[in-house]
């Protein structure tokens, strides 16, 4: 089902953009899954593209590392589009 697999690429897409601004803020995971207030494993299901990251922790995650929603969109926009193309 084409809807499926697009909203696995976009989880995966959200995920390496959620661990690429993480580690460039020099974030460890489990630093940042403190600083949202989720365990570590669940932090790392976002980061593997596994589960759904809920809004809240989006917008979260983006005051955490200084980083706008609408950059965010971009990157992960930009991330589908390089995940589609290999």
């Amino acid at each position: 089902m084409i809807r499926d697999r697009e909203a696995d690429q976009f989880r995966i897409a959200l995920g390496a953009v959620l661990r690429a601004n993480r580690v460039e803020w020099d974030y460890s995971a489990r630093e940042i899954a403190k600083e949202l207030g989720v365990t570590p494993t669940t932090y790392g299901l976002w980061e593997r593209g596994e589960r759904d990251v809920p809004l809240l922790m989006a917008l979260r995650f983006c005051r955490s590392v200084a980083l706008s929603i609408d950059t965010l969109d971009l990157a992960v926009t930009q991330q589908m589009r390089e995940v589609v193309s290999a």
